[in-house]
């Protein structure tokens, strides 16, 4: 039945696609890494509990700022949680604002004024330079042009954040007026991501989207033409989506201009769990979900795209500089509700939105809870890094795992040689795998 599914699933592909290749891949899985078990990777507050109070974690964060190399760059998350209307296959943490829009909208921007002055008072960090500054969401640009440009010159005085940081917005496609792409502009913004999903407009409606694809293409090239690096996320595993769609958006967005690619899998959750009801998604054999993932993968490297995440695919000049300060050994400041940042080997969170809201103050900026990195996860800590960036040197791998380990997951195809050099890099399956990969470590990793 599987091999049935696989052989009507591509038999209309591409030749750009190694169909052999994603067979042997996918027939060279055993367990524990069964397509329906996939989970994407796991934060360290998510795999076991916070340590410490958000008091206490604020307490440790302003004991160890005090330690920090001030010449060291950090990056900074802003997470704005507010949209126009929530779109039904969503599962991020957002919301629509109907009413009371504007007094949420000044609460929430002074809070975040308010803790970037908090964190900006601690240690060096008002002198350390900053790499980038990227506002994600929900739909940052919701906010409107004045007062999302308070939070970027809130963040400017705070922080040595200007010219040579690199600005990033995450936005859906209606979001991005011509007032709000002229503020951007005006601000110093060059870095969009844009939440295309799909171009193929009978999909967009069951998504509810509410600009067709002649309109999204327009918007992308508008800020192509402005010299912008511009990045869009994909999804699989919509109603109605077809093989042949996904390549063809694909392929379109790539000659738009597009300069990376971000590939999600659609997650339900409760979030969403009338929209997959509605659309029985759970009858759906998650297998396709991977073949969808293996054929834009392949495809888009076919494109000349390289993969520098275990889900990005980029051309040259997009370094996606917030996803990857993991492997430039920066910390990440994140504000605002439900963000997470590191500093060293220390992690935090802020709460849900009304908590966050209730516990900002002038002295402490609302954080949920904190912990710091174990012995086994800062030693695990290199190859984790490694893996999430789709690539791993041999050593790394087995001077972490040890030889068994690393042998086993090239048996199984999660990793493969890379074309020179010593390095593994992570195949389709490992891709789709790598959380799990990164849990097993966790799990089974030798003491040393």
């Amino acid at each position: 039945m599987e091999q049935q599914l696989f052989e009507q699933f591509f038999r209309a592909a591409p030749p750009e696609i190694d169909v052999e290749a994603v067979w042997r891949e996918w027939r060279a899985l055993r367990s524990p890494y069964d397509i329906n078990s996939r989970h994407l990777p796991l934060p360290v507050w998510a795999r076991r509990s916070f340590t410490e109070s958000g008091e206490q974690a604020w307490s440790i964060l302003a004991d160890d700022l005090e330690q920090f190399d001030p010449n060291k760059a950090f990056c900074i998350y802003i997470h704005i949680p507010f949209c126009a209307r929530r779109c039904s296959f969503c599962d991020c943490y957002s919301f629509p604002l109907n009413r009371h829009r504007e007094r949420h909208i000044k609460d929430y921007v002074g809070l975040l004024d308010q803790e970037m002055r908090l964190w900006g008072a601690l240690g060096t960090l008002a002198q350390r330079p900053v790499s980038t500054v990227h506002f994600g969401g929900g739909t940052p640009p919701f906010l409107g042009a004045d007062a999302f440009s308070r939070v970027v010159q809130s963040c400017q005085q705070c922080f040595q954040a200007g010219s040579h940081t690199e600005w990033a917005l995450e936005s859906t496609s209606s979001e991005l007026t011509d007032e709000i792409v002229d503020t951007l502009d005006s601000l110093g913004f060059t870095r969009l991501h844009i939440g295309v999903q799909t171009l193929e407009d009978p999909v967009r409606e069951h998504i509810n989207r509410q600009e067709p694809a002649a309109v999204v293409l327009n918007k992308i090239s508008r800020a192509v033409n402005r010299g912008w690096i511009v990045s869009v996320d994909m999804i699989v595993g919509l109603p109605g989506q077809t093989l042949g769609g996904l390549l063809s958006d694909l392929k379109t967005l790539a000659g738009a201009g597009v300069d990376g690619f971000s590939l999600y899998e659609l997650q339900v959750s409760h979030r969403n769990r009338r929209f997959a009801e509605q659309y029985h998604l759970d009858d759906q054999p998650r297998l396709i979900n991977y073949f969808f993932m293996q054929a834009a993968s392949r495809y888009l490297m076919a494109l000349g795209y390289r993969k520098t995440l275990f889900n990005h695919y980029a051309r040259e000049r997009d370094t996606n500089l917030y996803f990857t300060f993991p492997e430039r050994g920066e910390d990440c400041l994140a504000l605002g509700t439900i963000a997470d940042g590191m500093f060293g080997d220390y992690h935090y969170r802020h709460p849900t939105y009304a908590a966050y809201c209730r516990g900002v103050t002038g002295v402490f900026p609302g954080l949920q809870g904190g912990l710091r990195r174990n012995a086994l996860e800062n030693r695990l800590q290199p190859l984790t890094t490694a893996l999430m960036a789709g690539r791993v040197s041999s050593k790394l791998l087995i001077d972490s795992v040890g030889p068994i380990l690393a042998r086993r997951w090239r048996e199984l195809a999660l990793l493969a040689e890379a074309p020179h050099a010593d390095d593994l890099h992570l195949t389709g399956s490992g891709s789709w795998f790598v959380g799990n990969m990164i849990s097993q470590l966790v799990e089974q990793a030798p003491p040393g």
